[in-house]
């Protein structure tokens, strides 16, 4: 029996000649999409509404980061977009608000200096924002908020910006899940998400290597059993961000995360936008202005956290990039498709496993073993759990998933079937 806990396992990869071209598209559609936002959502809300303000400020903020990534990639085509997109940006993050906002309240400045200060590494200069930021960046009051780890791994990336990758090495690595790991068997979307920020920030999307000090594989078995959590839920969003751990724990793609990228790819390329979870009901009397923002304030967030995640794969030497990416019947493989639009009660990964053959679905085994405990413990059949875990093959068994579910076996003393 084949295993895929070990990375450096046997895996013939098949042929992607236009990975390179491919991952390009996705970026060239992050930022069309960008583009929409920015014309259809940032330019048309009403800075008087407190959660439109909010959503100008937060789709500002991840476009210029999307726009930051790309521009700065020495190999990417498409510098004269990120420009122009940069200049349309320019005014809506560097505001007389913005500054007021800091200046009176410097610990918010890690957030609000945020859009200027990627647009700053464009070559998007505005001296005398830029000087006030670091004025209030600089001041002891900056830090002067409780955040979690991942949070203050988040203003350290900021600051990272503005003074240099010393800012990286912060203290809170020590204490944030980098370290910890995480409670898997029960982990909750923003536990999987304090991972994909933690690993982000600390690396700036896999440009800077974690310290030694990490267990790097741990995290690396923990990522993938969250893309499962992703697969088994279509949380695209959160897939998305899965995708970058490969990269920035510098450790080679297996073929979950092969599956998880070509199941995103599969939809963002049918659909040409990457559906968000939770988009909101549409209100009475909803106008055309409310339901452009509805959806694209809604769905613009998971197809640029794609764009994000493209863009650093781009970035990464071929070792560090997927391996197989095709589906059976998207273009690239044989097979009649099992369609990529995203359905109630319809699990993407479900969908297409019948079309692969048989040496792919071995060599994925693992996705679902995990996907059939995680449905157990959250139907709360623990008794399950002990044949559940017999059942798992033993070259599977030192994942880190299974060892977290045996031990909780073990805490509840459950009876072996």
């Amino acid at each position: 029996m084949k295993t895929i806990v070990d990375p450096a396992q046997a895996w013939i990869p098949q042929p992607a000649p236009d990975l390179r071209t491919h991952l390009d598209a996705g970026v060239r559609s992050a930022l069309q999409w960008s583009e929409r936002v920015l014309e259809h959502v940032v330019m048309t809300l009403d800075a008087s509404v407190p959660h439109e303000r909010e959503l100008a400020g937060k789709a500002s903020a991840e476009i210029a980061m999307l726009l930051r990534m790309v521009a700065t990639d020495a190999e990417s085509v498409e510098h004269n977009r990120c420009d122009q997109l940069a200049s349309s940006l320019s005014r809506h993050v560097r505001t007389s608000e913005a500054l007021l906002l800091m200046a009176t309240r410097p610990s918010s400045a890690t957030s609000v200096a945020l859009g200027h200060l990627c647009l700053e590494q464009l070559g998007d200069h505005h001296e005398p924002f830029d000087r006030a930021a670091r004025r209030v960046l600089k001041s002891p009051q900056a830090s002067a908020r409780e955040r979690v780890p991942f949070r203050m791994l988040d203003a350290a990336w900021t600051r990272h910006l503005a003074f240099g990758d010393e800012e990286l090495d912060h203290s809170a690595i020590d204490v944030s899940c980098l370290v910890t790991g995480v409670d898997l068997p029960f982990a909750s979307t923003d536990d999987a998400y304090s991972l994909t920020h933690a690993l982000i920030y600390a690396t700036d999307f896999g440009r800077v290597e974690l310290p030694a000090r990490i267990h790097r594989q741990r995290l690396f078995e923990q990522a993938e059993a969250l893309v499962v959590k992703a697969l088994d839920e279509n949380d695209l969003d959160l897939l998305a961000e899965l995708l970058i751990a490969p990269v920035a724990l510098r450790l080679a793609w297996t073929p979950v995360f092969d599956f998880g990228f070509a199941i995103l790819d599969a939809v963002w390329t049918d659909q040409g936008v990457l559906p968000g979870p939770g988009l909101p009901p549409a209100p009475p009397n909803e106008t055309d202005r409310d339901r452009m923002v509805r959806v694209l304030g809604t769905a613009y967030h998971t197809t640029l956290a794609a764009g994000l995640a493209y863009s650093a794969i781009r970035r990464a030497p071929a070792s560090l990039q997927p391996r197989s990416w095709s589906l059976p019947g998207d273009g690239a493989g044989d097979g009649d498709g099992a369609g990529t639009g995203l359905q109630r009660d319809v699990r993407l990964w479900e969908a297409h496993w019948p079309l692969l053959d048989a040496d792919r679905r071995e060599l994925l085994d693992i996705v679902p073993h995990i996907a059939r405990s995680r449905r157990c413990l959250r139907a709360g059949t623990l008794p399950e759990l002990p044949r559940l875990l017999d059942s798992v093959p033993v070259g599977l068994r030192a994942h880190d998933w299974f060892v977290q579910v045996e031990e909780m076996v073990e805490r509840l003393d459950l009876p072996s079937r």
